[in-house]
């Protein structure tokens, strides 16, 4: 991709736009633009690099996304079962770095259940209920929209969180289903 496309992308879906690269971690590189000069100059530094925050080589690819409003959330998911919900800080736009993590996140029900359905739901549909899913979303009123699943476990410290108050071993459950074995992800809080 190229800037070009990136400012066309940005005009079909209309502003503002989430521009942002296609591989990375911590929310680097993540950014509210809201006008055409905005997606042209963030997609222009995100082009130009060459290399990641880890010293990875970059696939020279962004990404230009619909800005979704409402709180940020992640559900963890394992196989197709809902695990537990984070509710996300993160701090104010254009950049979305996150600053904490509450676990698990104190909902009403119904917006819980909003949250880990569409969870849920998006695992199924990209197939991926053999193992960690960490999907990203926003709550708006009672409405879940999907950021992104990412087929992995979470970062952040979020899986020592999860062991923490729910008493669920996250890795170790990743680990045994990478082995053939069987998961068991009944636990017990610290």
């Amino acid at each position: 991709g190229d800037v070009a496309e990136a400012v066309a992308a940005a005009q079909w879906i209309g502003g503002p736009v989430v521009v942002k690269p296609v591989q990375g971690s911590g929310s680097l590189g993540v950014r509210l633009c809201r006008d055409r000069d905005e997606v042209a100059g963030h997609a222009a530094g995100l082009l130009a690099a060459t290399v990641n925050e880890r010293g990875l080589a970059t696939p020279g690819m962004i990404l230009v996304e619909q800005y979704l409003t409402g709180r940020e959330f992640s559900v963890e998911v394992f196989g197709e079962e809902a695990v537990v919900t984070v509710a996300k800080h993160v701090g104010a736009p254009p950049v979305f770095v996150e600053t904490g993590h509450d676990v698990p996140a104190v909902l009403p029900a119904a917006r819980s259940a909003a949250l880990t359905d569409t969870a849920v739901r998006a695992v199924r549909a990209l197939g991926l209920g053999w193992g960690a899913a960490h999907v990203e979303l926003r709550l708006d009123g009672d409405t879940a929209r999907v950021i992104e699943v990412n087929p992995r476990l979470a970062g952040g410290m979020i899986p020592e969180l999860v062991r923490r108050a729910r008493g669920i071993d996250l890795v170790g459950a990743q680990v045994r289903a990478a082995l053939g074995a069987d998961v068991d992800l009944a636990g017990t809080p610290d």
